[in-house]
Parts: C-alpha cells; sequence; structure tokens
C-alpha cells in the first residue's frame, strides 16, 4: 500500500535552528535527545550538528537535495555536501567522514 504523500523535512518556520519532519501536509512531532546531534540518516556514535552563521546546517544542505532517487543518490548528495564543508573548514575531516560512512551504512528506503 502505498500513500499520495512524501515524507520531507523543512526547516522550522518559527526557528531555523530546527528541522521539521512533515508527511505530506502534515506536521509530525517527535522528541528528541536534549542535544542537536544527527548526521545523516541517524548515527549510533554522537555526531557533530555544524552550521553555517546564517543557521543553515549541514543537514539543512543535504536534504535540499531531496527527494532522492535511491540510496546511491542520497550518498553522492552527502559526500558532495560533506566535501564542500570540509574544503570550507565548517567540518573537520574525520567528521566528514564519519557522515559519508554513515550514509552508506544506513538503510534506505524510497
Amino acid at each position: 500500500m502505498s500513500g499520495p504523500f512524501r515524507l520531507r523535512v523543512e526547516k522550522a518556520l518559527d526557528d531555523p535552528s530546527l528541522q521539521a519532519l512533515l508527511y505530506g501536509p502534515v506536521n509530525l512531532v517527535a522528541r528528541s535527545s536534549p542535544w542537536p546531534r544527527s548526521p545523516v540518516p541517524p548515527c549510533t556514535t554522537p555526531c557533530a550538528h555544524p552550521a553555517r552563521s546564517d543557521g543553515t546546517t549541514l543537514l539543512d544542505e543535504i536534504w535540499a537535495g531531496a527527494p532522492f532517487r535511491g540510496k546511491g543518490a542520497l550518498v553522492a548528495s552527502v559526500r558532495d555536501v560533506v566535501a564542500a564543508w570540509v574544503a570550507q573548514g565548517l567540518l573537520g575531516q574525520d567528521e566528514g567522514a564519519t557522515v559519508v560512512r554513515t550514509a552508506e551504512q544506513a538503510s534506505y528506503q524510497a
């Protein structure tokens, strides 16, 4: 069974440092840990959630490319965005490798 809606992430309208999870027009409410740490997709170890000075996060830039046609497209997007952030000094090389590795190892359902 499939539905007419897509699951997506958007910046929260009232606080761009937060993200809203939506299913079609429905805002899904969830609780998260007290500190904002989650690379793409969820990580089993704590990972940085870096942001630019304008509040745009690494996740914002990665998810801006969604919807992805499959896991390969997601991983390619993660690699590209992470490489740019590392080159700009916004993310350490080891942190970037962790984010890419996590995306590569994650399960993915379109």
